[in-house]
């Protein structure tokens, strides 16, 4: 738009927070030099930045690691406090790292939990990167001065490596997509590791029937 600034046109839609590179090739100066560079950025957020801060710890309720059967579901891996300081905080979405001797394919997806209700939808881990970013399906606003457990979960497929090794962990505070200001905490949020047994869980199948009443009932 001026001889200082280039415009760029998307192919598609970015995707918010991700985080994506912008590379010149062969580019000539006014002197008629050759040059390459790139510029790394982040993808839109729909929230405004607010006045609050995001505190992030491992939480008492953190689960100690265990072995689980094969096909478990619902599995707690970690455990996280989020508090919110100075203003409400609102957090769109969280990046989770896999880490362990196993492999991602082991679970069928991962998702976060608060209060018991699922807050976001399930997704699998990238085979490559070891992340799953898990997007809330209503933004989580956590009040001023309060503290809200997120749970990280995963369910397993039956088909998992018996032996294998897993655990969850929030790795960066930029892991969290919201609208602070800024986010603190010891970082890594590691949970506790898990190993698969050589054991499957069970499975209960409910059917649903209707049933007309007898005619002659009272």
């Amino acid at each position: 738009t001026s001889k200082d600034m280039v415009e760029l046109t998307l192919a598609s839609a970015m995707d918010a927070g991700k985080t994506y590179t912008a590379p010149v090739v062969d580019m000539l100066t006014p002197a008629g030099k050759k040059f390459s560079d790139s510029v790394t950025f982040k993808g839109y957020t729909s929230l405004v930045l607010g006045n609050g801060s995001l505190e992030a710890t491992l939480s008492a309720k953190n689960p100690v690691g265990d072995t689980i059967p094969k096909g478990a579901q619902g599995v707690v891996f970690a455990s996280v406090d989020l508090t919110a300081t100075s203003d409400d905080v609102t957090i769109e979405n969280l990046t989770v790292l896999h880490e362990g001797f196993g492999a991602s394919d082991d679970f069928s997806g991962i998702y976060a939990v608060v209060d018991g209700a699922r807050m976001t939808r399930k997704r699998t881990i990238d085979a490559q990167s070891y992340t799953a970013t898990l997007r809330f399906t209503k933004p989580l606003t956590i009040k001023a001065g309060k503290t809200v457990t997120m749970q990280i979960a995963g369910d397993m497929k039956t088909a998992a490596v018996v032996a294998s090794e897993h655990a969850l962990t929030v790795e960066l505070p930029t892991d969290f997509i919201s609208n602070a200001k800024g986010v603190t905490g010891n970082f890594p949020l590691k949970g506790k590791s898990f190993r698969v047994a050589a054991v499957a869980s069970g499975v209960v199948s409910i059917t649903y029937r209707s049933v007309t009443p007898s005619s002659g009932a009272a």
